[in-house]
């Protein structure tokens, strides 16, 4: 058994659920480990390349800021030939 395979395995049990910030829909599971300042996502069943953006709030706050995933979206510029 591959190490990878089984990361993911535990991630599928144990991990948390990823929701796209924009959408809501359920993008995969991953353990979240935020370490020396970076996040890190250990098994990851996801097959979508993940970016970070901030999620807004009720409260403007900027010592603390909520941080979400989203799946990359189409681009909205025309098709000019």
């Amino acid at each position: 058994m591959n190490p990878g395979d089984l990361s993911r395995r535990v991630a599928g049990i144990l991990g948390s659920r990823i929701v796209d910030a924009n959408t809501g829909e359920v993008l995969g599971k991953a353990i979240v480990l935020p370490w020396r300042g970076r996040i890190h996502l250990i098994g990851l069943t996801c097959s979508v390349p993940l970016r970070p953006v901030a999620v807004s709030s009720q409260r403007l706050s900027y010592w603390r800021t909520s941080l979400g995933f989203a799946a990359p979206r189409e681009p909205d510029f025309p098709n000019i030939r």
